[in-house]
């Protein structure tokens, strides 16, 4: 149906470094190589039940992909299964509720450090720790919002032909982040293989174009604390 949309790819990936980066880190690659070749297989389903894909308000959101990856220089074997899943509710006239689940399994543990990035890229990381990056083969992130929406309005007329209208929506939160990453290969980084939680205050603008604007103030379980400027989605 309209809702549900099955991708299937097919690749050949090159990747190469130089010298430097091989004699930093001599597992970037397999054995020390400065070359990757693999052939990369990959499905991807996604369900769209929401309002706005881009940034929800109601309904159910679910993206998941397999992927495997096949060694022809510098890698061996690589098999993940990754997903999201988004729930949105409006719990009354201004009241909204965003709850997103993200995870993913990899076999086997053991791979080139090109292919253990977990969080600390992307959107991927728990709020309050924007700053670091915790590699892994499996990890899972919880984020929990309570929204207000405080502003929704639009500037009209604009004098020019292609922005007649301009949308603006305005809205206050509080959320609470829990993430795990598991990483058998941890080296100098002192945040995997625990839980990290992350909680704060911010306020999400929304206007043309699907155009994003999140700031906020978040709090550690080390105690650190700061403003951050977001504009991806969660």
């Amino acid at each position: 149906g309209y809702a549900n949309r099955h991708t299937i790819e097919t690749r050949y990936r090159d990747f190469k470094v130089d010298d430097t980066i091989v004699k930093l880190n001599k597992d970037y690659y397999k054995d020390g190589s400065k070359n990757l070749q693999l052939l990369e297989f990959t499905y991807r389903y996604d369900l769209n039940e929401v309002d706005n894909w881009n940034y929800p308000l109601n309904g159910l959101k679910i993206v998941g992909y397999a992927i495997v990856r096949a060694g022809i220089k510098g890698f061996d074997f690589q098999s993940m299964i990754n997903a999201e899943v988004g729930y949105f509710k409006r719990l009354g006239r201004k009241w909204l509720l965003a709850e997103v689940l993200r995870g993913r399994l990899t076999v086997p543990d053991e791979q080139p450090y090109t292919f253990r990035y977990a969080m600390g890229n992307n959107s991927e990381y728990v709020r309050g720790y924007e700053y670091y990056v915790v590699d892994g083969a499996q990890y899972g992130l919880f984020r929990s919002n309570m929204k207000y929406e405080l502003l929704n309005t639009a500037i009209r007329n604009f004098p020019i032909k292609f922005l007649a209208v301009i949308p603006i929506r305005v809205y206050p939160k509080v959320f609470v982040d829990v993430g795990y990453v598991s990483n058998r290969f941890g080296g100098n980084s002192f945040l995997n293989n625990r839980g990290l939680v992350g909680y704060g205050a911010g306020i999400d603008v929304i206007s043309i174009y699907d155009f994003k604007f999140r700031l906020e103030y978040a709090w550690n379980h080390m105690g650190e604390k700061g403003l951050f400027l977001h504009l991806n989605s969660e």
